[in-house]
């Protein structure tokens, strides 16, 4: 199969993830705010609000997965060897991935 041809059906993919991400933040935002505006609070809605994922903590783990994904692929293109078909190529933009992962994790770590 031609690259031209898996393209869209990627990018399409992607935008139905990222449109999926940005409508579950906002839902779970309207729900947290709705339930710390309406009355006081009682044990179980303050243990429903610790189920729901924090909005700021979710963006920052994304935004390290994909800055540093980039930054692997951007690495890519300047090492002679790693083409596509090389698995030199994927562990390579693992260990990016992974980095990101690790920063997200001590910035936590740290903040708890």
């Amino acid at each position: 199969m031609e690259l031209k041809q898996i393209i869209p059906f990627v990018s399409f993919i992607i935008a139905v993830i990222v449109a999926g991400v940005v409508i579950t933040s906002r839902y779970h935002y309207r729900i947290r705010k709705g339930l710390l505006n309406r009355w006081p609070m009682e044990d179980k809605a303050l243990e429903f609000l610790k189920l729901l994922p924090g909005g700021l903590t979710e963006a920052l783990k994304w935004a390290l997965i994909l800055v540093f994904g980039g930054a692997g692929l951007i690495v890519l293109e300047f090492i002679p060897g790693a083409n596509p078909d090389s698995p030199l190529s994927y562990g390579i933009e693992a260990i990016f991935v992974s980095i990101g992962l690790f920063i997200f994790y001590f910035s936590q770590k740290r903040k708890s």
